[in-house]
C-alpha cells in the first residue's frame, strides 16, 4: 500500500481569488513528486493594449482515446499538454490554459507569437512520442486587445483558425498578419491561403498560413 503525505507549499495569488490562498502538495511514494514552481497572476505584468493570441490544437488526438488503454491515453495527453506549455511559456507566453488536446497563451506582441507558434510545431515534430505514436498540431494566431475580450472573441478565432488548418500549419488572422507585415521574421514567412473551410462549422475564415521560407519555395 503506498503512503501518502502533504507539504504545504506556501501562499498564492490565484487567478478571480481576491485573497492568498494557502496551496498544499500531496506526495505519494513512488509516484513522481518534482514538478516547476508554481506560477501565480502577480508574477508578471498584466497584458494591456493589444495581445496576440497562440493556440495550439491536436489534429486527431482525442479520437486516441477510444483507441488507446485508458492510462497510454492520459500519460499521452499529459506529456503533450507539459511540452507545448513549456515550449509557449518559454518564449513569452503569459497566461498558459490547457483544456484536452488545446493550449493557448497570450503575447504582449504579434512577433513574440508568431515566433511562438512556429517553436510550438518545431518542438511537438521533434519530439520522441511514447509506443512510437506521433503527434500534430494545427496553431491558430490572433490579435484583439486585451482584458476580457483575449479571453473571449479573440481566443474563439483562433479556435475558428485551428479548426480550418491542418495538422503542421500555422494560421494567422488579418489582423495578425497586418501587425507583422515589417517584422523580420528570419526564416519565416507569411502567405494569404484565402477563405479556409473549418470542419466543425463548415462557414469559412480568411486565414494567413506562416510557413518556412524553405517550404514556399519548394
Amino acid at each position: 500500500m503506498r503512503r501518502s503525505r502533504g507539504f504545504r507549499l506556501g501562499e498564492y495569488q490565484l487567478k478571480d481569488f481576491d485573497r492568498l490562498e494557502r496551496i498544499f502538495q500531496l506526495v505519494i511514494d513512488g509516484v513522481p513528486n518534482e514538478f516547476p514552481a508554481l506560477h501565480t497572476v502577480d508574477q508578471q505584468p498584466p497584458l494591456t493594449g493589444t495581445v496576440t493570441i497562440v493556440m495550439a490544437e491536436g489534429r486527431r488526438m482525442m479520437r486516441l482515446m477510444h483507441d488507446l488503454p485508458r492510462e497510454v491515453f492520459w500519460a499521452l495527453l499529459t506529456e503533450y499538454q507539459q511540452l507545448l506549455s513549456r515550449v509557449l511559456r518559454e518564449m513569452g507566453g503569459r497566461a498558459v490554459e490547457s483544456e484536452g488536446d488545446s493550449v493557448a497563451a497570450g503575447f504582449a506582441t504579434a512577433k513574440e507569437a508568431a515566433l511562438a507558434a512556429a517553436a510550438a510545431q518545431r518542438a511537438v515534430a521533434a519530439h520522441e512520442w511514447p509506443h512510437g505514436l506521433g503527434a500534430a498540431i494545427s496553431v491558430g494566431v490572433h490579435s484583439g486587445e486585451a482584458g476580457i475580450g483575449w479571453l473571449g472573441p479573440a481566443i474563439l478565432r483562433c479556435a475558428e483558425l485551428c479548426d480550418a488548418a491542418e495538422g503542421g500549419q500555422v494560421f494567422l488572422s488579418r489582423a495578425t498578419a497586418s501587425l507583422l507585415e515589417d517584422e523580420n521574421l528570419g526564416e519565416l514567412v507569411i502567405r494569404d491561403v484565402g477563405e479556409r473551410e473549418m470542419r466543425r462549422t463548415r462557414g469559412e475564415v480568411r486565414a494567413y498560413e506562416l510557413v518556412l521560407d524553405s517550404d514556399e519555395k519548394k
